[in-house]
C-alpha cells in the first residue's frame, strides 16, 4: 500500500527523525518549524514519480527559488548563491563549499539529496559548476544550477521527462502533496475537471457541504487577472458566487475534498488540514477522510496544530476499527527529531487525561 517507515537525515531542519511505525491514516502534530511539512515534502520526493521539477517546487512554493542563477566565479560559499537557495535544503544551511548530502529512506522508496561545486570544462578551458542531484530508487537527476534556468525549467515541465513515468515495478508508490491553506488555484481547476463529472464529484460536494450546507454546485470561472477562481452555486442565490463568500475555511477544504477524491492507491499528504474550521465539522470531516482512505486504497499523512482536529481524529479512529491510524508528534531535540508515536489506544488514553499532544 503506502510507507511502513520513513528515516530523515540532513535534510531541511530534520537533522535525523525516525519514525518506525506508520499507519494507513498519520496525523502529524509538533511546535512551529519542528518539521512536520518538510516531513511531507520527503515523502513526497520518495514517491514513484519524484522528480528535479518535484524539488524545485517545493522550493518555489516557499520562495526559495528567483530568477534566473548567474554565472559566478570565484564562489566562496553557499550563502553567495545568486537569488536561488539551494543550501536551505540541508541541516544547518551549510556555508562552505564542501560537498553536503541528505538522505530520505522508506520501506517503498528512497531518495538522495547532494549539493556540491564540481569543476567542468567549458571552451575557454575549465569552469566552475555548480550540481544539485536527486538520486531516487537507482533513478539520477542532475541539474548544472549556473548553465539554465531551474525555475523556468520546472514551469515548462521540461524536467518531468527525466523520471520514468507510471513504471512502478520497484515497489514505489505515488504520492500527492497538497497545501491547503494555500492551494494552488490552477490545480484545483485541472483536478476538478478530472473528476465533475464523475460519482467522486457528488463526495467533493458532500465535504464541502460539512461548512456550507446550502451548496448546490462548483465551478472555475476566469477571473479578470487570467487565473481560474472557484466558485459555488448556493442554495436560493442565483447566481454563482466566490468561494470566499461561503465562509473561513472552505478553500482548504475544497481542496481536501479534491484530493481525496483523486488518490486512489497513493498516498495523500495534507499540510494544514482543517486550519479555519468550526470543530463540528471536524468530527464530520475526519470520518469521511478514514471511509475514503479505506474504501480507496489511500495512506493518508496530515499535519495540523489544532486541538478539536486531534479529538476529532481520535474519534474517527474508535468508529472505524478497519483503519489503522496513527497521530506522530515531532519534538525538536538537539541531537535529532523525536518523534513519539501514539496508536488508537495510547491516543485515547492521552487524550482522556488531557495531555498535550500538538
Amino acid at each position: 500500500m503506502g510507507f511502513e517507515w520513513i528515516k530523515v537525515e540532513n535534510f531541511r531542519c530534520l537533522n535525523h527523525l525516525h519514525i518506525e511505525q506508520l499507519g494507513q491514516v498519520n496525523l502529524i502534530t509538533g511546535r512551529n518549524s519542528v518539521g512536520k511539512s518538510y516531513l511531507l515534502e520527503a515523502l513526497e520526493l520518495c514517491g514513484a514519480e519524484a522528480t528535479l521539477a518535484t524539488l524545485l517546487r517545493q522550493m518555489a512554493e516557499r520562495g526559495q527559488l528567483a530568477q534566473a542563477p548567474e554565472r559566478t566565479g570565484g564562489l566562496r560559499s553557499f550563502g553567495e548563491l545568486p537569488r536561488h537557495r539551494f543550501d536551505t535544503l540541508f541541516y544547518g544551511w551549510p556555508a562552505d563549499l564542501a560537498p553536503v548530502e541528505a538522505t530520505l529512506a522508506a520501506d517503498r522508496g528512497q531518495a538522495t539529496l547532494a549539493l556540491a561545486l564540481c569543476q567542468s570544462h567549458g571552451l575557454d578551458g575549465p569552469e566552475e559548476d555548480l550540481r544539485i542531484c536527486l538520486t531516487r530508487n537507482g533513478h539520477a537527476f542532475s541539474l548544472g544550477l549556473f548553465e539554465r534556468d531551474p525555475v523556468a525549467a520546472a514551469l515548462r515541465g521540461e524536467l518531468l521527462s527525466l523520471a520514468p513515468r507510471g513504471d512502478h515495478a520497484d515497489g514505489s508508490t505515488i504520492c500527492s502533496r497538497w497545501r491547503l491553506s494555500d492551494p494552488d488555484l490552477e490545480r484545483l481547476a485541472k483536478t476538478w475537471e478530472k473528476v465533475a463529472l464523475l460519482p467522486a464529484a457528488n463526495a467533493v460536494l458532500g465535504i464541502l457541504r460539512l461548512a456550507c450546507p446550502e451548496l448546490t454546485g462548483i465551478q472555475f470561472a476566469e477571473s479578470p487577472s487570467g487565473r481560474r477562481e472557484p466558485q459555488v452555486e448556493l442554495r436560493d442565490v442565483a447566481k454563482p458566487v466566490p468561494l470566499g463568500s461561503a465562509g473561513d475555511g472552505v478553500r482548504s477544504l475544497l481542496a481536501a475534498a479534491i484530493a481525496l477524491a483523486t488518490a486512489e492507491g497513493g498516498v495523500l499528504l495534507l499540510d494544514g488540514v482543517g486550519a479555519g474550521l468550526h470543530y463540528s465539522v471536524h468530527c464530520a470531516l475526519w470520518p469521511m477522510i478514514c471511509a475514503t482512505a479505506r474504501d480507496l486504497n489511500i495512506q493518508v499523512f496530515a499535519t495540523t496544530h489544532d486541538w478539536d482536529c486531534v479529538l476529532a481524529f481520535r474519534q474517527a479512529l474508535a468508529a472505524d476499527p478497519a483503519v489503522q491510524g496513527c497521530l506522530h508528534r515531532l519534538q525538536a531535540l538537539p541531537e535529532a527529531v523525536l518523534a513519539t508515536t501514539f496508536d488508537e489506544q495510547r491516543l485515547a488514553a492521552s487524550t482522556d487525561r488531557d495531555l498535550e499532544l500538538r
